[in-house]
């Protein structure tokens, strides 16, 4: 896995919770890197701080989709998606709304908005762009 290092004074944004990394806030931007690909975060001594979604053409550089170093759940994709519905669900959100909300859901660049019977289905990151059909499946199987 590729990995990208933020600058020392660019650090404490990130590790206070934020989930953005701007391309200013690294020490390169790695332009070799496919856009949306899966990368490791490091901080400015080279610990992992987590795991993001990668796009080098991007003012938003990188997205993280998971803190610390425990590595990315083959199944996370659908299993954040299904416990957002199931937060959604406690509230009666169940056939009308938004089902999903990209990073409030730890899915970034995902929105699934559900009206009735129909799904819309917004991807607005490189990285999502990447599991689009990944995002179908689960969809299919969480919302019928």
């Amino acid at each position: 896995m590729k990995e990208i290092r933020i600058k020392a004074k660019e650090e404490h944004r990130i590790n206070k919770g934020h989930c953005w990394i701007f391309s200013n806030e690294l020490e390169k931007v790695d332009t070799t890197i496919t856009p949306g690909s899966i990368v490791r975060v490091l901080d400015s001594k080279g610990q992992v701080i987590g795991t993001a979604f990668f796009n080098p053409h991007s003012l938003i550089s990188a997205r993280i989709i998971a803190r610390g170093e425990k590595p990315l759940e083959k199944d996370f994709l659908f299993e954040r998606m299904d416990n957002a519905y199931s937060y959604r669900k406690q509230f009666g959100v169940r056939r009308f709304g938004r089902m999903v909300y990209g990073e409030a859901d730890g899915l970034p660049g995902l929105v699934i908005d559900r009206y009735g019977d129909y799904l819309v289905i917004d991807i607005l990151t490189a990285g999502m762009e990447s599991l689009k059909s990944d995002v179908k499946e689960a969809a299919n199987k969480i919302f019928k």
